[in-house]
């Protein structure tokens, strides 16, 4: 069980001795073995916690609900000698394989726990619900069975790397990500002369899916009709308004927009298929509106897959 809300005893007026007495009174009272985790902390409470397992998951996605508060915490709970825990997220109808390989990577990073809010009605509208579990059992093995170096172990941790992780009867294999990230702003320039902003990468993988995430950063404003040009030849527009902190996000086959919080809002349909990212070098326009004289900051980030590394464990 979990005192959850345990810091509901202080309105007893007896402070922390509130939260304690309470905690020891379940404790001892109860006639089995008792399993306990809390949200909250304290120096008696430690002797009779499993666990302290915080970060809510009601206020974005799986990065964005309380994302550092959970990492923060962990350096915490080692130095208490307490099991390494990532706090609850929210399985929804709309999880990707991104978000749950996220989680996953800090898991196995830490050897972390987590809890998992996931509701049957979500578990049957989202189409990927198969993929999604195979893949937090396949990395609960991974680091269960410790099969990463110390140095992967490191790049696990941190937030900002995506990993994918496949296996078969040749081993393990840790696909790493590599990111380019690039910033647009609104420029004051003569009349007549061209805002858009230009950003040349290279793709130094195996031709893949364009996979990109755009993100409208600020407090708020919106920016209008973006476009996206690649190598001279496509032009992705996206009609329309979009609003501080959402987010365009593209897998190469589709374009989803995410709110302020992480979640999904709806699909943009395509005209045209997006074209596949070959090897080599590449050049990205991007322009937009700015109706109301925001300060808003469009980022963004290209991901591509790199080659494997093999685990031969």
């Amino acid at each position: 069980m979990d005192f959850d809300g345990h810091e509901g005893c202080l309105s007893s007026g007896e402070g922390d001795y509130g939260m304690q007495a309470f905690a020891e009174k379940v404790f001892k009272d109860t006639k089995q073995t008792l399993v306990n985790g809390t949200s909250r902390s304290s120096h008696y409470y430690w002797h009779i916690c499993h666990y302290w397992n915080w970060g809510e998951p009601w206020y974005g996605g799986f990065r964005e609900s309380q994302g550092d508060f959970r990492l923060e915490n962990q350096p915490f709970l080692e130095r208490n000698y307490m099991p390494n825990m990532l706090g609850w997220f929210l399985l929804s109808s709309t999880t990707t394989a991104d978000d749950i390989e996220w989680m996953m990577a800090r898991a196995a990073g830490y050897h972390a726990g987590f809890a998992l809010v996931a509701r049957y009605k979500n578990l049957q509208k989202n189409p990927n619900t198969t993929q999604l579990l195979a893949l937090i059992k396949l990395w609960q093995d991974a680091y269960k069975k410790k099969i990463f170096s110390p140095d992967q172990l490191t790049r696990l941790k941190n937030p900002e790397n995506d990993f994918h992780l496949e296996h078969n009867n040749q081993g393990w294999k840790l696909y790493p990500f590599k990111k380019f990230k690039f910033e647009h702003t609104k420029q004051v320039l003569q009349p007549g002369q061209p805002t858009f902003s230009e950003w040349q990468f290279v793709n130094g993988n195996a031709e893949q899916p364009l996979n990109f995430t755009l993100t409208f950063m600020g407090k708020e404003g919106v920016i209008s009709n973006p476009w996206i040009e690649l190598d001279g030849y496509f032009k992705l527009e996206l009609p329309g308004e979009y609003e501080a902190g959402n987010s365009v996000v593209c897998n190469g086959t589709t374009l989803k927009i995410y709110d302020n919080k992480g979640s999904f809002k709806n699909e943009i349909a395509l005209k045209q298929p997006i074209p596949r990212l070959k090897s080599g070098k590449h050049t990205i326009k991007f322009d937009c509106g700015f109706p109301d004289e925001n300060e808003l900051t469009n980022r963004f980030i290209i991901k591509t897959i790199s080659s494997p590394e093999i685990i031969s464990k």
